[in-house]
C-alpha cells in the first residue's frame, strides 16, 4: 500500500467522522421529529373525532329524550294518545323520519300518517332483540318504508308491543355537514361505520346511498401504534387514521383519516430546516478544529520528519527540540525520544555486530535478486576474505553463476513474502566440510528482500553419525534375525525399532511406530478379565530390572485382533549403566495355548468318558438281571396270564430302551468298532428323531418305504448319529420348524453323490431342515473335530458322526445355502437276503440239543440268572467266578469224561482273570473249544472282532432268551444261521 502524507490522511479521517457524526444526528433528530409530528396529528385528529362522535350522540340523546318525554305518563294500551302526541310535536315529519308500533307478532298496529298503508303488516323482520330488553336499541339497516338507509330507536311498551322510531340518515348526521367545513388539513375524511363495516356517515353520499361495506377495505389495516394511528389504503391511496368507539349506540365506530402524504409533508418541512442548520453547524465546527489541529499538530510532525530526512548517512541526528516542537511540550518530548533512541540504536548494531563477530558458524547477507553479499560476520572473512559487495555463489564456491543448490525459491511463499528458516547440510567440494545451513529471507534495512545465511560446521558430528549408522544395522541385522517379536524404546517410552516379527505380530509397520507412545503400539489386556495391563516398559523404568508379563496377556494388535504372547522387558542400557531405553522381547503363543486347551478337553471327555463308561457296564448288569428275570416270568407265565403277559412285554420293551441308551453312553465313552447286526432302519430312525424332539416345537415327517433294505449296523452307534444331526438341526430352528427324513434303496450312490465309491447296493437317509442353513464358508469346516459355531460347543458331535459312518463303511454328505436349511445324506451298505428275513428272531424254546455249558461271571446274581435261562432252554451249567475257576473247572470235567459243550465268558472281571485270557488259555488245553464272549462293554474291540481272540461268536448285555438261544445255536451249529453276532 503507498504511503499517504499525514495532514491528507488526517483531513480525510476528520471528513468521514463528520460525515458519520452528522448523519447520526440528522437521524436522531428526524426520528424524533417524525415522532413529534405523529404525535401532533395524533392529538389534533383525537380532538375532532371526539368533537363529532359528541355531536353526533346529542342528536342521539336529544331524540331518545324527546321520545322519552312523549312516552311519559301514557296510560297502557292509549297508543291513540301517543300517536297525538307524536304527531303534535311534529319532530318526526322531515322526510325519511316515522314511526310506528308493532304487537307481540311483529305486525304494525299504528303507523304514522305518510305510511297508513303498512298498517297490518308484518315487521317482524325489523325488530332485533326489542322485544326482549327493558331499555331502547339502536340499529341502523335499509327502511321498508322509504328504502333509504335509517337509524332506528326500538322502545319496548307493555304485553310486548314495541314502538320502532325511524330516522333518516340524512336528518340524523346533518350536523356532518357543517362539520366539514371547519377542515384542518386537505383530503381529510370523518365517517361512521356500523358493527359490520356498512358506511353509516361519510363525505362521498354515494357510499351511504349503497350502504357500502368499507370495513371490506379496512380488513388490510396496520396495527394501531402508541398513539392509536393505523394506516390503510383505500382506492390506491395510502390514509392515516384513528377510531374509536361510539358506545351507543353499540357496535358503531367513527374514523377520522388524512391522506398519508399530508403528515410526509409536514415531516419533510421540518426535516428540511433542521438538517440546513445542522449542516451548517458542523460546516463551521469542521473548519475550527482543522485549523486547530494543522496549526498545532500537522506542522511540528512535517518538521520532524523533515529533520529526520536530512540527517546524515552516519545515522548523526541534529533536532533542535525547541524549534520543532512548535512549542508544544508533547513533541519537545518525542523530539527528545528520538534522540534517546537514536543513541541506543547505534549501541545496540555494535553490540550485534559482536555477537555475530563472536559465533563459530558462517553469517551472511546477500541480495535476493543480484547474489551481492551487504553483510559477512569475522568469521565468515577470515574463511573468504572481504567479499562484501562481491556474487556469494564466487566467494563461497569459486563459481561463475548462481548455485544449483541454491535454496533463495525455498526462502519465500507463493505471494514473494518470506517464509519459515529453511534448515538444509550441505557438503563442500573443496575443503570436504559439512556445514548445517539455516536460511530465511528477511527485509533489509531499505526494504528490499534479503537472503540470511548462517553455516555451522558440522563434520564431525557426520562422522559420528556415520559411526552410530553403522552400529544401528548392525544391530537392525541382528534383532531380525531373531524368532521372536523385538521392540525397543527410549526413555520416555517411545517406539525406537520394531523388528520383522514384531510388526507382524502388532500390525504396525517399524516406521509408523516409530515415535509413538509404547501403550498405543504394544497394546496388552488380561485376557480373562479384558482389563488393560500395566506397560511392562513403565515397569522396567521404575524398577530397573528385567520384568515378565503374568500368564493370560493378550497383545491387541493393529487391526483389533487378539494374540495370547509371552513377552518379557529389560532396560537398556549405556557404557555407563544408564538407562537409555527399553527392549521387549515376545513371541506368540496363542497356538500352545489352542494345544493346552484342546489336550484339556481331550483328558476331560477322556475322564467322562471312563466314568461314563463304568456306569454303562455295571448299568448293564443290573439291566441283565431286570431282562434275564423279566423273560423268564413271560415264559413260566406263557399262555396262562395274558394281562401279565402284556404288563411284563411292555417291562421288556422299556429295558430295552434303557439298554439302548447304556450303549450310547459306551459308545460316547470308548468309540471303536461298531457291533453290527443286521437291522431295519425304520424304527431305529423314529426312536431316535422323538427321542430328541420330545417337548419342542420342531415338526419331524418320515417319508420310509416299506421294502427299505435291511442294514448291518451297530444300533446304538447309528441311532447317535440320527440323535446328533437332529438335535444340530433343532438349534437352527429355535422359533421352530420341520425336519423330513427319507430313505431309499439305491443300486449307484456315486451317480446321485459324486462319491467315489463301486457300484453296490445301499440305503440313503435324507434329513432335512427348514433352518438357517450353514455360510458357504464354513460348510468344509463341520466334520473337523473341535470346530463350532456355539459357544457352549464341543465341536465333536459331527465329526463323531462323520467317523461312525466311516467306521460302517458308508458315507455322508452335507449340502446347504444361508436361508434355505441343510441336507445330511447317509449312504449305509444294505444286506440283500432271500427267503426268510434276517431280522426274524428264534423264540426261545425251540428244538435244539440239550448242551452242558460253563458259565463265568463275577456277579453271582447272574451267574443264577443264568443257570435259569438255560435250564428253561434245556441245558445243563456249570457256573464259575472268574477265569482261573473256568481253565481249571474245564480241565477236571474234561479229565472226568464230562466235557463242556459251550464256554460262555464275561469279558471283564474286576481283580481276577478276565475272558480274553480264559479263552487263550482254555484253547491252549482244547483247541476245539467252543467259547463265547459276553460283556456290559458293548462297544469293546473284541466283541466287535470276537474271531480274531478265539471267540466263535459274542453277544452283549443284557440279552433275552432269543438272543442267548440264537448265540447257543450259532456256537453249536455255525450253519444254521447266517449271522454270526446277534445285539438287539
Amino acid at each position: 500500500m503507498t504511503p499517504q502524507p499525514l495532514q491528507k490522511k488526517i483531513n480525510l479521517m476528520f471528513s468521514a467522522v463528520a460525515v458519520c457524526v452528522f448523519l447520526v444526528v440528522v437521524f436522531i433528530s428526524g426520528f424524533l421529529e417524525y415522532q413529534r409530528v405523529r404525535d401532533e396529528f395524533s392529538s389534533v385528529m383525537s380532538a375532532r373525532i371526539n368533537v363529532a362522535r359528541a355531536l353526533m350522540k346529542n342528536t342521539l340523546s336529544y331524540t331518545d329524550s324527546l321520545v322519552q318525554s312523549l312516552l311519559h305518563n301514557v296510560p297502557p294500551g292509549r297508543f291513540d294518545e301517543l300517536i297525538s302526541r307524536f304527531d303534535a310535536s311534529g319532530y318526526f315529519n322531515l322526510s325519511g323520519d316515522s314511526f310506528y308500533i308493532l304487537d307481540a307478532d311483529g305486525k304494525v298496529v299504528h303507523i304514522s300518517k305518510p305510511y297508513s298503508q303498512y298498517k297490518g303488516m308484518d315487521f317482524s323482520a325489523m325488530v332485533i332483540n326489542g322485544y326482549n330488553r327493558k331499555n331502547h336499541e339502536y340499529h341502523y339497516f335499509q327502511s321498508l318504508l322509504t328504502k333509504e338507509s335509517v337509524v332506528t330507536i326500538q322502545y319496548p311498551l307493555y304485553n310486548k308491543y314495541l314502538l320502532v322510531i325511524e330516522r333518516g340518515v340524512e336528518n340524523f348526521i346533518s350536523i356532518m355537514k357543517s362539520f366539514r367545513k371547519g377542515r384542518l388539513y386537505e383530503g381529510e375524511q370523518l365517517f361512521v361505520l356500523s358493527e359490520k363495516g356498512r358506511v353509516i356517515y361519510h363525505p362521498d353520499e354515494l357510499l351511504m346511498t349503497t350502504r357500502y361495506n368499507l370495513g371490506f377495505d379496512l380488513r388490510q389495516k396496520t396495527e394501531s401504534d402508541p398513539h392509536g394511528l393505523f394506516s390503510f389504503r383505500y382506492q390506491g391511496k395510502k390514509h392515516i387514521a384513528i377510531k374509536e368507539n361510539f358506545g351507543e349506540p353499540a357496535g358503531w365506530i367513527i374514523y377520522y383519516s388524512v391522506p398519508s402524504s399530508v403528515m410526509s409533508e409536514a415531516i419533510k418541512k421540518v426535516l428540511l430546516h433542521q438538517v440546513g442548520f445542522l449542516f451548517f453547524l458542523f460546516l463551521l465546527l469542521f473548519s475550527v478544529i482543522h485549523f486547530i489541529f494543522k496549526r498545532f499538530f500537522s506542522r511540528p510532525v512535517k518538521n520532524i520528519v523533515g529533520a529526520l530526512e536530512t540527517s546524515g548517512e552516519d545515522n548523526n541526528l541534529f533536532l533542535d527540540s525547541s524549534t520543532l516542537s512548535g512549542g508544544i511540550f508533547e513533541f519537545q518530548a518525542i523530539v527528545s525520544a528520538i534522540q534517546k533512541r537514536d543513541e541506543e540504536v547505534a549501541s545496540t548494531v555494535e553490540r550485534f555486530q559482536a555477537v555475530l563477530d563472536s559465533l563459530d558458524a558462517i553469517v551472511y547477507v546477500s541480495d535476493f535478486e543480484t547474489y551481492e553479499l551487504l553483510f559477512m560476520n569475522s568469521y565468515a572473512q577470515n574463511i573468504c576474505g572481504e567479499c562484501i559487495g562481491k556474487k556469494c555463489y564466487s566467494s563461497f564456491h569459486r563459481g561463475d553463476s548462481p548455485c544449483e543448490f541454491c535454496t533463495n525459491e525455498s526462502l519465500v511463499d507463493e505471494h514473494g513474502e518470506p517464509a519459515d528458516v529453511f534448515v538444509w547440510e550441505y557438503e563442500s567440494k573443496i575443503t570436504g566440510q559439512w556445514f548445517e545451513c539455516r536460511d530465511q529471507a528477511i527485509r533489509w534495512t531499505d526494504g528490499r528482500l534479503v537472503r540470511m545465511e548462517i553455516a555451522t560446521d558440522i563434520t564431525g558430528r557426520k562422522q559420528a553419525e556415520e559411526a552410530l549408522i553403522a552400529e544401528k544395522e548392525r544391530l537392525s541385522v541382528t534383532l531380525r534375525s531373531i524368532g521372536d517379536g523385538v521392540i525397543t524404546t527410549d526413555v520416555e517410552g517411545k517406539i525406537v525399532f520394531l523388528n520383522k516379527v514384531a510388526e507382524e505380530l502388532t500390525g504396525w509397520r517399524s516406521e509408523d511406530a516409530e515415535g509413538r507412545p509404547s501403550t498405543e503400539v504394544f497394546k496388552i489386556i488380561n485376557e480373562k478379565t479384558g482389563k488393560k495391563c500395566a506397560s511392562p516398559v513403565q515397569r522396567v523404568m521404575e524398577l530397573g530390572r528385567i520384568v515378565g508379563l503374568a500368564n493370560h496377556t493378550g497383545l491387541i494388535a493393529r487391526d483389533g485382533s487378539v494374540r495370547s504372547i509371552a513377552d518379557s522387558g529389560a532396560p537398556i542400557r549405556d557404557k555407563e549403566s544408564k538407562i537409555i531405553g527399553v527392549v521387549l522381547v515376545f513371541r506368540d503363543i496363542t497356538n500352545e495355548k489352542k494345544m493346552e486347551e484342546e489336550l484339556l478337553k481331550v483328558r476331560k471327555l477322556e475322564s467322562v468318558g471312563v466314568l461314563a463308561g463304568g456306569i454303562a457296564h455295571d448299568f448293564n448288569n443290573i439291566l441283565s438281571a431286570i431282562l434275564g428275570n423279566i423273560e423268564l416270568a413271560s415264559f413260566r407265565l406263557k399262555n396262562e396270564d395274558r394281562e401279565a403277559e402284556i404288563l411284563l412285554s411292555e417291562a421288556r420293551r422299556a429295558t430295552k430302551r434303557a439298554t439302548k441308551l447304556t450303549r450310547q453312553l459306551l459308545t460316547f465313552s470308548k468309540g471303536g468298532e461298531p457291533i453290527r447286526e443286521a437291522a431295519s432302519l425304520a424304527e431305529l430312525i423314529m426312536e431316535s428323531a422323538d427321542f430328541i424332539l420330545r417337548g419342542s416345537q420342531v415338526v419331524c415327517k418320515h417319508e420310509i418305504p416299506e421294502n427299505l433294505w435291511m442294514v448291518e449296523v451297530d444300533s446304538g452307534q447309528i441311532s447317535q448319529v440320527i440323535q446328533n444331526i437332529i438335535l444340530n438341526a433343532k438349534h437352527a430352528m429355535p422359533e421352530g420348524g420341520t425336519i423330513t427324513v427319507r430313505c431309499a434303496n439305491v443300486e449307484d450312490p456315486a451317480r446321485e453323490a459324486l462319491l467315489s465309491v463301486d457300484k453296490g447296493y445301499y440305503v440313503r437317509i435324507t434329513l432335512s431342515d427348514t433352518g438357517v442353513g450353514i455360510p458357504g464358508t464354513i460348510i468344509n469346516k463341520i466334520f473337523d473335530p473341535y470346530f463350532s459355531t456355539k459357544q457352549e460347543g464341543s465341536g465333536l458331535g459331527l465329526a463323531i458322526c462323520y467317523s461312525i459312518i466311516n467306521k460302517h463303511d458308508g458315507f455322508l454328505t452335507v449340502n446347504s445355502s444361508p436361508g434355505k436349511g441343510a441336507v445330511f445324506t447317509i449312504y449305509l451298505p444294505a444286506i440283500i437276503t432271500c427267503g426268510k428275513k434276517v431280522s426274524e428272531k428264534s423264540q426261545p424254546g425251540s428244538a435244539v440239543k440239550a448242551a452242558r455249558i460253563m458259565v463265568m461271571d463275577d456277579d453271582s446274581m447272574l451267574r443264577e440268572l443264568a443257570r435259569s435261562q438255560l435250564l428253561a432252554l434245556g441245558h445243563s451249567t456249570v457256573l464259575v467266578a472268574d477265569g482261573e475257576q473256568a481253565v481249571n473247572k474245564y480241565q477236571e470235567l474234561q479229565d472226568s469224561g464230562h466235557p463242556v459243550d459251550l464256554v460262555i465268558l464275561d469279558l471283564t472281571i474286576p481283580g481276577g482273570m478276565g475272558g480274553q485270557e480264559a479263552a487263550r488259555r482254555l484253547l491252549r488245553l482244547d483247541t476245539g473249544a467252543k467259547i463265547v464272549v459276553a460283556s456290559g462293554y458293548s462297544n469293546d474291540p473284541v466283541l466287535a472282532n470276537y474271531r480274531e481272540y478265539g471267540f466263535c461268536a459274542a453277544v452283549a448285555k443284557p440279552f433275552d432268551l432269543g438272543e442267548l438261544s440264537r448265540v447257543i445255536e450259532c456256537a453249536l451249529d455255525p450253519m444254521r444261521s447266517d449271522s454270526t453276532l446277534l445285539n438287539s
